[in-house]
Formats: C-alpha cells, structure tokens, sequence
C-alpha cells in the first residue's frame, strides 16, 4: 500500500506560454526545482502538466499564500491563479 501523501496546503494554476514545449517545461523544471531551496517553509509536493502543455497544476504545503508566491518568484515561475486549499 501506498504512504500517504503529504497534504497541500495550495494549489497553484499556471497557464503554459505556447512556446514551452513539454520538453522545454521539464528542462525548466528540472534547473529551478533547486531554487526551492531558498524558500525553505515550502514544500512543493506535485505538479501534474496537461498533455498538450496548456496549463499546469502545481501543489504546495506552505504556511500563507506569501510563501507560495516567493516560492514561485524563486523558480521564476507566473502564478495565474492560487487556490487555498481545505481539508
């Protein structure tokens, strides 16, 4: 059985630019994922990309909203919409 997975505290929406191909989007991933680091309260959990790379849904255990965002400022990545999560 699997281990349960941490709980999000936040959902983060990113609209994909047309021009981040999905290989494009997990070299980008893969040099910033380090970044994280400088944000150490956060914790990016997961993040599940469309297929077609339009949008991205990324998921954070994260104290306020604000962390979030310097998360997200540290791997040079927009937020176009942040969703507190409940539960």
């Amino acid at each position: 059985m699997r281990a349960l997975a941490r709980k999000a505290d936040y959902l983060v929406e990113w609209d994909i630019p047309e021009e981040i191909s999905m290989e494009t989007y997990l070299a980008r991933k893969k040099a910033n994922s380090p970044k994280y680091a400088q944000v150490p309260e956060v914790s990016f959990l997961r993040t599940y990309v469309r297929e077609d790379t339009v949008k991205c849904l990324c998921f954070y255990d994260a104290p306020d909203e604000e962390a979030v965002v310097r998360a997200r400022e540290a791997v040079s990545t927009p937020i176009d919409r942040l969703h507190a999560l409940e539960g």
